[in-house]
């Protein structure tokens, strides 16, 4: 079924021809997926995969059926192509762009849960669902994508895979893969120093899902999302979950990747998040080989 992604899925694409975001469209459409439009202040008649391109959100929703959008506009415009797709009602939006300024994304979250901060339409949170900045995006497989995933790497199955960074998520996917466990999903929330969808809130919706009957957390240093979901776990989340946590040997306070990838001040960071989740009755594996069979037992 999957919770964010399925077969009835249409996606609008927000972004400019580059090198990525044809590279994205491509892996949507052999997930699967309807690619109804891309959006474009100049509007037009076809891109360059022959697909209509509308000047407004709003206006390729309704004559499209869209209902899910990926942002891979340049940094500068990712904001306000997040509040148009807000603004179109589409229930997925995953913004691809990987380095936005954060006061525009700031500006495009209270957007999207209505802040008393800014005036114009006020939207809820639980009816759009936002990955990213940073995201690869989430997909269903057998069913279809929204984003950037390799898609090959998935199969139908039991598993749901939840992760901040999508190379970590796809390299369990195609773990998984090889020893013939299948996947019901997969949502990357990004690593963005600002992130509106959180490891718990993914987590909610995987313990709600008739498909998952098991949970693989991948979190990595930066920010306290992985502590919070230990506390959601251990009020909310029956399903068995298998963490991994990469970065223990990151040096405090240095960058390692995305902008969200800094190690905190304090040199147990790591090891605290792995304290909170063990507590919550999740199983921390300390690689990522030890994913697989970890999950095959919970099976």
């Amino acid at each position: 079924m999957g919770i964010m992604v399925s077969a009835a899925t249409k996606v609008l694409c927000f972004g400019a021809e580059s090198e990525s975001f044809v590279a994205s469209r491509e892996r949507m459409q052999r997930a699967g997926t309807d690619v109804v439009a891309t959006v474009h202040p100049t509007g037009g008649i076809a891109d360059a995969a022959d697909l209509p391109v509308y000047d407004t959100a709003i206006q390729a929703v309704r004559e499209t059926g869209a209902n899910a959008a990926l942002v891979d506009a340049p940094p500068d415009a990712a904001a306000d192509s997040l509040m148009e797709a807000i603004d179109a009602g589409l229930s997925l939006v995953v913004c691809r762009t990987p380095n936005p300024p954060v006061r525009d994304i700031v500006k495009a979250i209270n957007y999207l849960q209505g802040s008393a901060d800014l005036g114009g339409p006020r939207h809820s949170e639980g009816r759009i669902r936002l990955l990213g900045p940073g995201s690869a995006g989430a997909i269903t497989p057998g069913e279809g994508m929204v984003g950037a995933l390799d898609v090959d790497v998935f199969t139908p199955g039991q598993v749901a895979i939840i992760a901040k960074s999508g190379s970590l998520a796809e390299a369990t996917a195609a773990a998984l893969t090889a020893q013939g466990i299948g996947q019901s999903t997969c949502a990357v929330t990004g690593s963005a120093l600002i992130v509106p969808t959180r490891l718990a809130d993914a987590l909610g919706m995987l313990e709600a899902d008739p498909d998952t009957e098991v949970i693989v957390l991948i979190g990595g240093v930066g920010d306290r999302a992985e502590i919070e979901a230990a506390g959601f776990i251990k009020e909310a989340v029956t399903k068995p979950l298998v963490a991994y946590l990469p970065g223990r040997s990151a040096p405090p306070g240095v960058n390692i990747g995305a902008p969200g990838d800094f190690a905190c001040a304090t040199p147990n960071e790591m090891e605290t998040k792995a304290l909170a989740l063990r507590e919550a009755g999740v199983l921390v594996v300390s690689g990522l080989e030890e994913i697989t069979p970890a999950v095959a037992e919970r099976l």
